[in-house]
């Protein structure tokens, strides 16, 4: 047993003494690095991809959420991020409230189905199960749904 952690800790140090762009230049032409601070879009990719282009990179935001009852709540200031994951085949956006919270959703253009399959987490839902929205592009717009309900139980989607 000794011998093995101390195989696993040998093979973990030589793997770390790689530097950075090493690793990125080796596993992920189109990932984060030190010249694409938010990756690039991979040419094998669906072309859908980059239909996220024009947000890639970081915005400084005001967010706004609806009550249960309608109205609005107060704006809150939101750093947003995009960025070009899974070696340049989708995207990842995060997001940052001020009031302490974060999300961050997963992009990946299914040319199977032709749809986006997007996939939400958030910090403030415990427990938490991950929302999926399904969506294609409609005269320009990527547009998702999933089904919820409204918050007075009528049925709906979430858009």
């Amino acid at each position: 047993m000794k011998q093995s952690v101390l195989l696993f800790l040998v093979i973990m140090s030589m793997c770390s003494a790689q530097s950075s762009a090493q690793q990125v230049n080796a596993f992920g032409e189109y990932s984060t690095s030190e010249t694409h601070l938010f990756g690039t879009w991979n040419p094998n990719a669906p072309i859908q991809v980059q239909d996220y282009s024009l947000l890639i990179g970081v915005s400084d935001c005001k967010s706004t959420l609806r009550n249960q009852d309608g109205t609005w709540q107060d704006s809150v200031r939101t750093r947003w991020e995009f960025k070009y994951i899974l070696n340049g085949h989708a995207v990842q956006d995060e997001n940052w409230r001020e009031d302490g919270t974060a999300s961050s959703s997963m992009r990946v253009f299914n040319p199977d189905s032709a749809a986006w399959v997007v996939t939400y987490f958030s910090s403030s839902s415990a427990p938490f199960t991950p929302g999926v929205w399904i969506g294609k592009t409609v005269d320009g717009d990527v547009v998702l749904k999933q089904d919820q309900a409204a918050p007075n139980g009528a049925p709906g989607d979430s858009r």
